[in-house]
């Protein structure tokens, strides 16, 4: 096959896949902007029980105008005018939330606004619940104020404490229904181990099926891969890489902007993929650029993290656990790939050429894709 009929080949199968990928692409990197935290103070069933729900200010705005049937406001508007208008449509929120009191929905109220101090674009809704004072055994939760996927996370302790005696962790998406939260059992505290192992399932999660970058990513390594070998080094270098600025982000030591680190992500996608295009063999320079895209990823883990509203009670715990989920789920990935290749019986050069080029050309394209997506 000429070159031109092969980059024809690969364009068109490009095309086709992103047509296809592309009512998924809000399963990419579930990085959530938003998030929830049910607090039960002290943990007794009779005590008081508040909500916080987290998000990026002027777009909750849009959702809360858009809801009530308001005018827009001017995308001028100052922080201040932004978070009194959220507060004035307090009303107009509390109908798009749920917190289920032994099958009883709670009376919410908005009792205030606040700006997060580590990042001014978000907000903290901080809703009391007026319901009266009577013993629950379970809580649930769901919103529409979300379309996509966000973190819940229920604490029961002091809170004006820095750290919760015990919290509980689930993802939800959209309009979904949250499990049932016994408050006796959100109120036990948890050792670390028991905390790392709920852990380790939102970091598998957060690659399969939620983190289709990260995925696409991992293929990407693993098409260049000739052998074991080539693989090991590449996933290696990715591994501890991640590991890295996922510690360093965890620990306050290395931050940067969710708009900076999304989009830079994609970028990585798109190189690796067209570099498989370009060669057939692991270069002198991979393993280093694979070890620098590491990083990113590694910070875009961290935001993820840090979406979860997570406290620091259980800091190595919470490392340890979320980062085994995720090599989990890249170990889930490639063990993947490799059934599906050995089950194909190619040869190396119908490897090459059926394989390889069109799956490196999607992914590129994806990754591009991605990359102009999250800087608009």
């Amino acid at each position: 096959m000429s070159t031109r009929a092969w980059v024809r080949r690969a364009a068109v199968t490009a095309c086709v896949l992103v047509a296809c990928l592309r009512g998924v692409t809000l399963l990419a990197h579930p990085t959530a902007t938003s998030f929830v935290v049910i607090h039960v103070v002290n943990g007794a069933p009779s005590g008081p029980i508040s909500v916080s729900v987290t998000s990026e200010a002027r777009p909750l705005l849009m959702k809360l105008e858009a809801l009530a049937g308001a005018a827009p406001s001017s995308a001028n508007l100052p922080a201040g005018a932004v978070d009194a208008r959220i507060a004035a449509l307090g009303t107009t929120l509390v109908q798009h939330v749920e917190l289920d009191l032994d099958g009883t929905r709670a009376d919410l109220t908005v009792r205030g606004v606040e700006r997060l101090k580590d990042r001014p674009e978000e907000v903290r809704v901080l809703l009391a619940n007026n319901s009266p004072s009577t013993p629950a055994t379970t809580i649930r939760w769901r919103t529409s104020l979300f379309f996509g996927s966000y973190p819940l996370a229920v604490r029961a302790g002091d809170a004006s404490a820095m750290a919760p005696e015990a919290e509980q962790y689930e993802w939800l998406s959209g309009a979904e229904l949250s499990q049932p939260y016994r408050l006796d059992a959100v109120a036990t505290p948890q050792a670390g181990w028991r905390h790392a192992s709920r852990l380790v399932l939102i970091g598998f999660t957060h690659i399969l099926p939620g983190g289709f970058d990260h995925v696409l990513f991992v293929l990407g390594l693993f098409l260049l891969a000739s052998n074991a070998r080539t693989l090991l080094l590449q996933i290696s270098a990715f591994t501890v890489a991640h590991s890295c600025t996922l510690a360093l982000a965890m620990a306050g030591w290395v931050r940067l902007p969710g708009a900076i680190v999304e989009p830079l992500i994609a970028a990585s996608i798109a190189y690796i993929a067209i570099e498989n295009l370009m060669t057939t063999r692991l270069s002198k320079w991979r393993l280093g650029v694979v070890f620098l895209f590491g990083l990113l990823h590694g910070l875009g883990f961290a935001g993820a993290l840090a979406s979860l509203g997570l406290s620091d009670g259980h800091f190595a715990a919470t490392l340890v656990g979320f980062n085994a989920g995720v090599e989990l789920g890249q170990l889930a990935v490639v063990l993947g790939a490799a059934v599906i290749v050995y089950g194909l019986g190619l040869t190396p050069e119908r490897y090459q050429r059926l394989l390889v080029r069109p799956a490196s050309a999607a992914i590129a394209a994806m990754g591009i894709f991605w990359a102009i997506e999250r800087v608009l």
